[in-house]
């Protein structure tokens, strides 16, 4: 494009309505987000070759508004109407959110509803989206369809996922690949219970990873490139069983928590059946898009309808004697909630419920980048003899000392050694399943 074209182009984009301009925007991050894919398996594959760069591959800039204006001259050059209007052309599309997603079908919340759920449309899913949903297409994903509406298109159908602000992932227990669990949540409520099922400190860990790296980067069209991951909450429940256990048990139970509360994780201690702790819950989440997880049977989506009893989220009973929980959730869905169970109106947030899982485990994870996991080890770390220390068995190391002087805690830090031992092992996925431990196992 020459600076003639760019000038008429500038132009033209400053004289469309917001609309259109926002549709464009949507269209760059998306082909820039391919593209840094692309470059960025271009250097792994010459890394991996210990090759030099070939030419014109070097980092160079890459402007969001460069793709927008290339994408405005090519619809130029199609016809004045854009490239959108004639009867051969590519349909025009509705941009919303994925708020369940099932086999070969979406459910799709249209922008320009009033959020509630009564404008809902059903979405069939392109063979190319059905093939990689589990990875590349999941609730509160933004999307765009075409609606139907003539005899070439007579259901509605998702065309395309747009850039995410975050997403949280998981490895498949069984095939060992990334699963997209939600995307652009602001908050990952990591829900836990006490007695039935036991409170599980490994589970928690393990999310907290797996939310400190939630956030995308550059995929989200804004002009600042400065990712941010989703906050995490740990909403404890079923706290209404521990009025039957002795002081000391009570005690010792909550004290698992302790170390989250030093790292200034927000903890809500509540109960979805008698309502304790709801509005402080609810205070922390207004305003914001969030996502319940956590082990089977802890109460998530008791949790929802004691936030906004009108949703009528299935719930169901522990399973057998080891109090492991049933799976009542079988997808994730998303609701909308405006209301407090005494009908009064407030500002809404949206809770994205999911299954309840039984193993998590976590996407390849080197030493370094579990090492970045842990924010108090960040905070330590420039103190260590050594700049690739592991803090396993280096000396001089800064977070040792701290945990042995009682500035770190002991918990935290075992949990981090246990991890590494994981990843340093190799894969070894039924040794991560995550099971209530009894007796002698302090967890």
């Amino acid at each position: 494009m020459n600076s003639r074209q760019r000038q008429q182009m500038e132009a033209l984009l400053r004289s469309l309505p917001k609309t259109e301009q926002d549709r464009l925007y949507r269209e760059a991050a998306s082909v820039r987000a391919q593209d840094q894919k692309r470059r960025r398996s271009e250097r792994k594959r010459f890394e991996d070759l210990d090759a030099p760069r070939p030419s014109g591959a070097k980092r160079r800039g890459d402007p969001i508004r460069e793709h927008v204006l290339k994408i405005l001259a090519r619809e130029q050059a199609g016809g004045d109407d854009g490239g959108r209007g004639g009867a051969g052309d590519a349909p025009e599309t509705s941009v919303g959110v994925a708020v369940f997603v099932g086999a070969r079908r979406c459910l799709v919340r249209p922008d320009a509803s009033a959020g509630d759920g009564s404008c809902d449309v059903e979405c069939l899913l392109t063979p190319e989206l059905a093939g990689r949903q589990q990875a590349g297409l999941c609730v509160g994903d933004r999307v765009a369809y075409a609606p139907a509406g003539d005899e070439r298109r007579e259901q509605n159908t998702l065309t395309q996922v747009l850039p995410r602000r975050t997403v949280l992932s998981r490895r498949d227990p069984r095939t060992g690949e990334a699963r997209a669990i939600v995307a652009n949540v602001d908050a990952v409520v990591v829900v836990v219970s006490v007695v039935g099922p036991p409170l599980h400190p490994r589970l928690i860990d393990r999310y907290l990873i797996a939310i400190e790296d939630s956030w995308v980067e550059n995929a989200s069209g804004s002009h600042a490139d400065d990712p941010e991951p989703a906050q995490a909450i740990i909403a404890v429940n079923k706290t209404d069983l521990l009025d039957d256990l002795p002081s000391a048990a009570r005690t010792a139970e909550m004290a698992k928590l302790d170390p989250y509360r030093e790292l200034g994780v927000p903890i809500v201690v509540c109960s979805a059946s008698d309502g304790r702790g709801m509005d402080e819950l609810r205070a922390l989440l207004v305003g914001k898009t969030v996502a319940l997880v956590g082990h089977s049977g802890v109460g998530k989506s008791s949790l929802a309808n004691a936030l906004d009893p009108r949703l009528g989220a299935d719930v169901g009973t522990i399973g057998d004697a080891a109090n492991r929980g049933r799976h009542t959730t079988t997808g994730a869905q998303l609701y909308r909630i405006d209301h407090d169970p005494a009908g009064a109106a407030h500002e809404p947030f949206w809770v994205i419920d999911t299954p309840g899982i039984r193993a998590f485990t976590l996407e390849s994870l080197t030493p370094a980048q579990l090492r970045d996991s842990f924010p108090e080890l960040r905070r330590l770390r420039q103190g260590c003899r050594f700049n690739d220390c592991t803090h396993a068995h280096e000396p001089g190391c800064a977070v040792v000392a701290a945990v042995e002087s009682g500035g770190l805690s002991r918990a935290r830090f075992d949990a981090y050694r246990r991890l590494l031992e994981e990843i340093e092992a190799g894969p070894r996925l039924p040794s991560q399943r995550i099971r209530p431990e009894y007796e002698d196992d302090p967890s």
